[in-house]
């Protein structure tokens, strides 16, 4: 609504790294999103389609561009863990622990086997949309 005519909006969202080469791996770090890090009272926000209708199916809004690009990466334990340690359902689980250092601890030797032949790939499946904003 405080978009000129003219303007763009961008956005950009990717998912959480899915393992492509150890399944198992990913059923544990999906289970363990949605069953322990999720947070008592969060529901869920919708899909990016929910999220994005109103720019899609309004005539104030033009879509310029979606785009699903291929994001394929190798990555070792402490890569993984980084991506995991910034998701906002784990920071709401380890805020709720006593020792958020030792949680975190045991969080990366739960995962440690998983690595323990090196890096692993992961598809991070990005999509980015480009809308524009439209005099009507």
């Amino acid at each position: 609504r405080v978009l000129r005519p003219g303007g763009a909006l961008f956005i950009y969202e990717y998912q959480f790294p899915k393992c492509i080469t150890d399944p198992n791996l990913h059923e544990t770090v999906r289970r363990r999103f949605n069953l322990e890090w999720k947070a008592p009272v969060q529901s869920p926000r919708g899909t990016l389609a929910d999220l994005t209708s109103g720019f899609r199916n309004s005539a104030g809004w033009q879509s310029l561009g979606d785009e699903k690009p291929i994001w394929r990466e190798l990555l070792g334990l402490e890569e993984f863990l980084a991506h995991l340690f910034s998701q906002s359902r784990y920071l709401h689980a380890e805020s709720r622990e006593s020792d958020p250092v030792n949680y975190r601890e045991e969080i990366r030797r739960s995962f440690l086997p998983s690595f323990s032949r090196g890096p692993l790939l992961f598809d991070l499946k990005p999509r980015s949309l480009l809308f524009c904003r439209v005099a009507h």
